[in-house]
């Protein structure tokens, strides 16, 4: 099955082992999750001096918003799909609209918000206030943070 046609899971394994024995194992599904699989890659590739990007698709497969990591030479930008144990130089995002190139505090506001997210769901308010503050602090101009903030905050007045 080709990757435009089939989905993709939102949520993927953030362990190290599962990913790795996933990859090696060499079949055409996803390997894990795409914001800690990015990071991961981002941080060991700069603890051997290769600075990575993140990049960021609002709408990637067709599931939603997406990362992966992007490396950048004299004379090429290479794209790695880290979710998929083929991903190196992946292609498919090359035309996609909406690139958008992410520095180190965007992707941890991104985790930051992602971790606000499952607070909201489940009801902890609190922290997921604390986590989207998190988010705004590392990245101030990311705009589903201060609106999922501002909804969170809507609904705690509503609750009093």
């Amino acid at each position: 099955m080709d990757i435009k046609t089939r989905p993709l899971p939102i949520q993927g394994s953030y362990k190290l082992n599962e990913v790795i024995e996933a990859q090696l194992k060499g079949d055409s599904k996803s390997v894990g999750n795409c914001l800690g699989l990015t990071l991961l890659y981002n941080c060991l590739l700069r603890k051997i001096g290769i600075y990575a990007e993140a990049l960021y698709l609002e709408n990637a497969f067709g599931t939603g918003p997406h990362v992966l990591t992007l490396l950048q030479t004299e004379k090429s930008i290479i794209d790695v799909e880290n979710i998929l144990p083929d991903g190196f130089d992946y292609r498919g995002h090359h035309t996609h609209p909406a690139r958008t190139g992410w520095g180190g505090r965007e992707l941890i506001a991104d985790i930051y918000h992602s971790v606000a997210n499952e607070h909201f769901e489940k009801g902890n308010f609190a922290e997921a206030l604390k986590n989207y503050d998190m988010a705004i602090s590392f990245n101030p101009r990311y705009e589903k943070a201060h609106l999922n903030r501002a909804i969170l905050l809507d609904k705690m007045k509503k609750g009093r």
